[in-house]
């Protein structure tokens, strides 16, 4: 048993059983769960024996997994920030408190670390969905008059107003007599009241990581903090002295003290808009994150930019045609939230907002866009463009409709006939300004009948435009040795083989592509053999694609030669030591009747261009103090060309099998 794991602790099977009926809990709503790292928890069970197929370490101390340890689910040593992107039964597991307890009685925490309790949450609202709350929020809480001295708290998000306050007069030490008032500190000089304490963090528009001051009432009954003015269209202030007002129903707008020219903060029931003297023009209004919210954003500029949509909204024709009792429709909200915005955005009176109240709707009944990290732009648009298209909608009960065959009647009869039955169920502004239909024709393989259909869309999602072409370097390498070797870049098709890379460098080299090779060196050695037909999808930007010129006979073999280097041998061994250097070459040999003084004498034709040739006299194999005859030359099967002396070679039966092969497993050279 692990070192100062507690001794008194259930047999093993008491653990399985129990830890068994924990896992199968329900999750509910309130209750709090606790995370396991999924390392310790695989040792325990293979401890337990929790699995039928795992009982080979059951029971033995050397599969003890010790102390509760959840380090590896935090990125520092410290044990303080959780890292990004956690899955639930790959990285961990999540288990009942009751659960949890009775695992910290056996076995205990490892030194240094916090139990993780998570709370269980409710999330949507046709679609409720219950899920436990991994990522707690975490706020920065700071005083009214150090506004930039921030303590961190962790919150759920389903945590309300109420319970925010009560942990921040506990974090500053302020008595529950005292009145206080809590704002949403957006920027350094905008703020916005957290009046509703019945409100959850998420329905006020809170994020992790949003600044949160509290406010303490002056003894003299006043507020440290300038009251909210109401601003409207010929309202301004350019006094650099403080103002202060009554505050308004609608929300609360606050001036900047440090400023000369007074910037003030509207809510509009959850939409913050600055207004300063000089006037906006209509349309050219802002959209402020809320938290990572560009996406939506984007989407919603796009659409105030489709002016016939945004007439009608302004105009208030959309009030007579909000549709709620549609059981596809949203009671009307989207409609009513997308409005209001518009209003503010068109009204010339804002030269921002933020859409607070149209992030809160859309959470509502999309529970994906609910939180505050970045979504899909196109995703959003689309389920905004079906949920007014619902709210919206002028049919207040769908008849049904049959679907009739095309029976080889001219499209344009079909497709009038299609577009009037789907204006039967489906009849919106929306309708009017997006949707259309898309001819799909289908041929019966058997009978060859066609049959012709319109269908509604509302959207089509388009592929981006790609580049059909791509750079591509490769080196040159001549057959013959007088000649240098040479980079191009070529211009290939980027959906292309191999064989385009030849078709692309045979103008530069004046050389047919059939009598080149592509290959991929790495290392100093060739680590790929192209075939022709290979897509040149497998050839990455940072490959070394090197291409030789290989002679046109049939009755030839290509080989290898690497260059290698040979050092001093080590203590450690009694082998020489061998290092490749350089880039590799092709030689073309005869397949039949080759001598080992041939075959020298091709690869010292082939390399002559770096290497200078011995004469004919030079007894260059024979060493210092040595006497020894001319060394001979074999390709062994590594595809390497070596040397050995007379009196140390044997007979080798693989002699001239070195030839290149493909991926395919073709020889290259003779047929």
């Amino acid at each position: 048993m692990a070192e100062g794991v507690q001794s008194v602790i259930p047999n093993i099977e008491e653990q399985k059983d129990f830890v068994a009926t924990q896992l199968d809990k329900q999750l509910i709503k309130g209750e709090i769960w606790y995370m396991l790292d999924i390392k310790w928890y695989k040792q325990w069970k293979s401890y337990v024996g929790f699995d039928t197929w795992d009982h080979y370490y059951v029971g033995e101390d050397s599969a003890n997994p010790g102390h509760i340890d959840n380090s590896p689910l935090f990125e520092d040593d410290a044990n303080t920030k959780l890292k990004e992107h956690l899955i639930d039964t790959l990285d961990y597991i999540l288990i009942p408190a009751e659960g949890w307890d009775r695992l910290l009685t056996w076995y205990s925490m490892a030194e240094g670390q916090e139990p993780l309790p998570r709370k269980v949450i409710e999330e949507g609202v046709y679609s409720k969905a219950l899920k436990v709350e991994v990522y707690p929020w975490h706020l920065k809480v700071a005083e009214n008059s150090t506004p930039d001295n921030h303590v961190v708290l962790q919150f759920s998000r389903v945590d309300t107003i109420e319970q925010l306050e009560v942990a921040m007069r506990r974090e500053f030490n302020i008595n529950e007599d005292k009145e206080v008032r809590l704002w949403n500190r957006y920027m350094t000089n905008m703020y916005e009241p957290l009046n509703k304490k019945e409100n959850t963090l998420q329905d006020a528009g809170l994020y992790s990581g949003q600044i949160v001051v509290i406010e303490q009432k002056n003894d003299d009954g006043t507020w440290p903090r300038a009251t909210p003015v109401p601003v409207n269209k010929n309202t301004f202030s350019s006094s650099s002295s403080n103002t202060a007002s009554k505050p308004s129903s609608k929300g609360a707008y606050y001036n900047n003290k440090s400023s000369n020219k007074c910037c003030s903060w509207n809510s509009y029931d959850g939409y913050g808009s600055s207004q300063q003297e000089k006037s906006v023009t209509p349309g050219l209004c802002g959209l402020s994150n809320i938290g990572n919210t560009c996406f939506m954003n984007s989407a919603l500029q796009c659409m105030s930019n489709v002016p016939h949509l945004t007439e009608y909204f302004r105009s208030g024709k959309w009030v007579d045609e909000v549709n709620k009792d549609n059981p596809l429709g949203m009671d009307g909200e989207i409609a009513s939230s997308y409005a209001e915005l518009i209003k503010i955005m068109w009204q010339g009176d804002y030269s921002y907002t933020v859409p607070r109240d149209f992030k809160y709707a859309v959470g509502r009944f999309a529970p994906q866009f609910s939180g505050y990290s970045q979504q899909d732009a196109q995703e959003l648009m689309a389920f905004l463009l079906d949920g007014l298209h619902e709210d919206l909608n002028r049919i207040k009960k769908k008849p049904y409709i049959e679907q009739k065959d095309s029976d080889n009647r001219p499209d344009e009869v079909v497709a009038k006939e299609a577009w009037d039955n789907y204006l039967k169920r489906n009849n919106s502004i929306i309708t009017d300004l997006f949707h259309g239909l898309l001819k799909s024709t289908v041929q019966c393989p058997e009978c060859d009948k066609i049959s012709v259909t319109f269908d509604p869309f509302c959207y089509l999602s388009l592929p981006m435009p790609v580049k059909k072409e791509r750079q591509l370097e490769v080196f040159w390498v001549p057959q013959k040795p007088e000649k240098k070797p040479s980079q191009f870049k070529l211009t290939v098709p980027k959906m292309g083989c191999v064989q385009d890379i030849c078709v692309a460098l045979s103008p530069y080299v004046k050389v047919d592509k059939q009598f080149m090779l592509v290959t991929d060196v790495y290392n100093h050695r060739f680590h790929k053999i192209f075939a022709m037909n290979e897509p040149l999808s497998s050839i990455m930007d940072r490959d070394d694609i090197f291409v030789y010129e290989v002679p046109p006979s049939k009755d030839a073999m290509v080989i290898p030669i690497y260059m290698r280097e040979e050092r001093i041998k080590n203590q450690n061994s009694s082998y020489n030591n061998y290092q490749l250097f350089g880039q590799p070459l092709l030689l073309s040999v005869q397949r039949q009747n080759m001598t080992y003084e041939e075959l020298y004498t091709k690869v010292c034709q082939r390399i002559k261009r770096f290497v200078q040739l011995p004469a004919a006299d030079d007894k260059w194999w024979v060493k210092e103090g040595q006497a020894g005859a001319p060394s001979e030359i074999e390709v062994s099967g590594s595809d390497e060309v070596t040397e050995h002396s007379p009196d140390s070679m044997q007979p080798d039966t693989n002699m001239c099998n070195g030839a290149l092969s493909s991926s395919e497993g073709q020889w290259y050279g003779g047929q």
